[in-house]
């Protein structure tokens, strides 16, 4: 029963109490003393049925805050074992951060030993030139040297008639050393340098690194492979930057619309 009940029935007992016929003291306290039993049993009635729901409201909020206890503890040893995971990667990383670490410094000693044996190598290269690679020599780097077969021509004719016999060298823009063939036109119409004839190497190789000097037949190409030819000398030379340059010994052309010319490869 509720209290709304409760309530009803209190003023039904007070009504029915007021509509007795009898007005005696004897009979009003009787009536008196039923409603006060009738009210008290009621109302405990009404105590026990609260009490009840409020038992079974508090088992069930119990409950509730039971599984949800659990559900923490559950979640609780699930971050732990997440947590433990992420000790264990991070010890992981660690331990490749320290062997790259041993890595990059090996990786590091090894490029300095080697850099060390590459000088070691090219001051043993060095020893291994000729003599004539550390005497003087002259450079030649006129533009017009430069070979560009069929690519140019040049409106005017350069010569070496009047080249000083000596040890030279190619250097750019002119090229970098003399061919080992003949142009294909043979020199016609000035389309292979600014010469009428320019030379080639008639041995058709170049020297190399610790050979010494070695003998050459420099041919001029006009109209043929071999219009005119000279002797001359050629060295090969390793640069401090390990690169090859070659040397050679130049007479002056033996006339006129001949020169040297040179190519980069």
């Amino acid at each position: 029963m509720n209290i709304a009940t409760m309530k009803v029935a209190i003023v039904m007992a007070l009504v029915h109490m007021l509509s007795a016929t009898t007005t005696d003291e004897f009979s009003i306290t009787c009536g008196v003393e039923e409603f006060k039993e009738e009210v008290l049993g009621k109302l405990d009635i009404v105590q026990k049925e609260v009490l009840g729901k409020m038992d079974k409201d508090v088992l069930t909020i119990n409950s509730k805050i039971n599984k949800v206890t659990g559900d923490v503890l559950n979640m609780s040893a699930k971050m732990d074992k997440v947590a433990e995971d992420v000790l264990k990667v991070v010890v992981v990383e660690q331990k490749v951060d320290a062997i790259q670490g041993k890595a990059d410094a090996n990786e590091q000693e090894m490029l300095t030993v080697k850099k060390k044996l590459d000088e070691i190598l090219n001051m043993l290269l060095q020893l291994s030139n000729d003599g004539q690679c550390r005497k003087p020599f002259s450079i030649l780097s006129q533009s017009f040297r430069e070979i560009k077969y069929g690519a140019v021509t040049h409106e005017t004719s350069e010569c070496d008639k009047s080249l000083t016999p000596g040890w030279y060298q190619f250097r750019e823009p002119a090229g970098l050393k003399l061919p080992l063939a003949p142009p294909p036109s043979h020199g016609k119409h000035r389309d292979t340098c600014g010469t009428a004839a320019s030379a080639w190497v008639k041995n058709k190789e170049d020297p190399k690194v610790g050979e010494g000097i070695q003998d050459i037949t420099i041919c001029f190409a006009w109209g043929s492979e071999c219009k005119r030819s000279v002797e001359g000398k050629a060295v090969a030379c390793l640069g401090k930057d390990n690169n090859v340059n070659y040397l050679y010994f130049l007479p002056a052309a033996p006339r006129g619309t001949l020169a040297y010319c040179a190519v980069r490869d």
